[in-house]
């Protein structure tokens, strides 16, 4: 009887082992997460300078994944103060009543070699719209590099509001990017 529940035990360790996806923590020195707009038709980059995530990601065990990641809002910068400034207004991403931005996996698909695409929901000034991310993904032993970038439309999460909803100046469009150096968690 006691071989019989050791053996049960060992077992059910080994398949619990084997069905959790890699945990990984992101060099934030070396990583990326922001997005691209346009002010009359000139683009112009911006990043997040403080974000949290938790991932688990293994191409081998896609059901197994978790992308979760929180943005600090009022760390935006895109290279101009003021303009950060005037981001974190009511009009725009509402930094004070809102702030963080949140992305959350629901599941995973590869569409091609090294190539997946997250399924999740993005709540950005307490809106949640259901998204895609497709990225690309190189596991290097230790490490991974995680790159993607999807379109999203700015109006949707009512970002831009009073005069800002209809005038194109500021672009509808926006992409955010994603470029994270991961290392495996211990």
């Amino acid at each position: 009887m006691y071989l019989t529940r050791a053996a049960t035990v060992l077992i059910c360790s080994v398949l619990s082992a084997a069905a959790a996806a890699t945990e990984w923590i992101v060099d934030n020195d070396r990583s990326r997460l922001g997005f691209i707009a346009t002010y009359d038709g000139v683009g112009f980059d911006t990043r997040f300078e403080r974000f949290d995530t938790r991932i688990r990601f293994d191409p081998q065990q896609l059901e197994n994944g978790l992308f979760d990641v929180v943005v600090d809002i009022a760390s935006v910068n895109s290279d101009s103060a003021d303009r950060d400034a005037g981001m974190l207004d009511l009009e725009w991403f509402d930094a004070e009543k809102f702030p963080q931005a949140r992305f959350v996996s629901t599941g995973f698909r590869q569409t091609g070699a090294g190539a997946f695409e997250a399924s999740g929901r993005l709540t950005v000034k307490g809106i949640t719209r259901s998204i895609a991310l497709p990225f690309t993904w190189n596991d290097a032993g230790n490490g991974a590099r995680l790159k993607g970038k999807t379109l999203l439309q700015r109006t949707d999460f009512k970002i831009g509001t009073g005069e800002w909803a209809t005038d194109p100046i500021i672009g509808f469009e926006v992409a955010v990017v994603v470029d994270l150096h991961l290392n495996i968690k211990n």
